[in-house]
């Protein structure tokens, strides 16, 4: 190998010649790709809950501080104004399905 000094040369691991005559380095041992595997998906898997729970969160918000249909219309909206707007923005439906669409 060019440009390596002997030190760094003896620390590699040969696992022997290739066919195009250079050599093979050992590839990572099976216990340590799945050790990162489970690290990466623990890592995905805490990383979507905190993104579940920040919009859950938000939803929440935004349905206990009142009404949202009331936050659009503002009070020059009259009765019919108003239900028509809910039922536009899907205000009219239960939670768990309004959260969904919100997703």
């Amino acid at each position: 190998m060019r440009g390596l000094g002997a030190d760094a040369r003896d620390k590699r691991i040969d696992d022997g010649p290739t066919s195009d005559g250079g050599t093979r380095l050992s590839s990572p041992s099976a216990p340590g790709r799945l050790r990162v595997i489970v690290y990466l998906g623990q890592r995905l898997a805490w990383a979507l809950a905190v993104l579940i729970g920040i919009s859950l969160a938000v939803f929440l918000v935004v349905h206990l501080s009142g009404d949202p249909t009331a936050l659009y219309m503002g009070p020059e909206g009259t009765k019919a104004d108003y239900e028509i707007m809910r039922a536009a923005l899907g205000f009219d439906r239960p939670l768990p399905e309004q959260y969904g669409h919100f997703l």
